[in-house]
């Protein structure tokens, strides 16, 4: 009862404010629009008088002296200095020096007994700029991507999750667990090992916006394999931080109850599936819909 009274209170305020439960932007996906949504929003609540405002500040221009993308159209922006340097690896991500010595394998066979016990630089952040695919000539403000590790406030660590693409291949889901460097304490690093990586675990695609027309989302879930003890361990690979296309936002599916002790930072942590959020602005929405459905 009381939810459905809270229903109801929720839906005469909408009605009140003359606004709709419906998701306008799926209707207004051909439109064309200018897209500032501060902008709209500074001008919904200011006085009529006011028709001029300063900014706080412009958009800073990682294109001018970041890592650019092979088509570059993706900028990335990390700071010189690592958070953490010359560390072992962490001990809570145990399939992380497994990975490691797969990857640099990968890369170059004669390499790996030189560089499997290497110590890492680690940052806890790294930044993605990208540019409007509505108006190509305008630059996106830039968004952040953390890679916290486990602490007092973060007891599993607090990590975003980003879109891959990786050479020919399908968009991959991920969660970003570590961006590090290989320590230039030591021999010298082969190009192909001189660079920034992240250390990611997957998700599957388990379900299209099509396959639910009433939710219109991505259904995505952690991708797990059965470890040599019996257990479920969540599936993680290295990559060049130049393969993440975006950052993007994972909704829980809480199915019938949720669980009040969760909140958005240990929400990653808590649920095995997700809804990759396409509603979060008009960009988004169109650069998902027109690349990747």
């Amino acid at each position: 009862v009381c939810n459905t009274a809270r229903q109801f209170d929720l839906y005469a305020l909408l009605c009140s404010n003359d606004m709709s439960l419906n998701n306008l932007i799926i209707n207004e996906f051909d439109k064309v629009v200018d897209m500032d949504s501060m902008l709209g929003w500074i001008m919904r609540v200011a006085p009529e008088e006011l028709s001029r405002f300063q900014g706080p500040c412009p958009i800073r221009n990682h294109f001018l002296k970041g890592l650019l993308s092979e088509d570059s159209r993706i900028t990335f922006h990390i700071t010189v200095s690592s958070d953490h340097t010359n560390k072992t690896a962490p001990f809570l991500l145990p399939d992380f020096p497994l990975t490691l010595h797969s990857f640099i394998e990968s890369v170059n066979p004669t390499l790996a007994t030189h560089f499997q016990n290497c110590l890492l630089n680690i940052w806890n952040k790294f930044r993605i700029q990208l540019h409007s695919m509505l108006r190509p000539c305008l630059i996106m403000p830039s968004q952040q991507v953390q890679a916290y590790p486990p602490s007092t406030n973060y007891p599993h660590g607090n990590c975003d999750a980003v879109l891959l693409q990786m050479h020919s291949e399908d968009a991959i889901v991920a969660q970003v667990r570590m961006v590090f460097g290989l320590s230039k304490k030591g021999p010298p690093l082969p190009a192909e090992l001189d660079q920034i990586f992240l250390y990611v675990q997957l998700f599957k695609v388990i379900a299209r916006p099509q396959d639910d027309v009433g939710v219109m989302m991505f259904h995505v879930k952690r991708h797990f394999v059965t470890g040599p003890d019996g257990t479920q361990v969540r599936v993680g690979m290295i990559i060049p931080l130049l393969d993440v296309t975006h950052a993007i936002e994972l909704i829980p599916v809480y199915r019938d109850r949720a669980n009040r002790a969760v909140d958005s930072s240990t929400c990653l942590e808590s649920y095995d599936t997700f809804y990759l959020n396409n509603f979060s602005d008009k960009e988004w929405y169109h650069t998902l819909h027109t690349d990747f459905m």
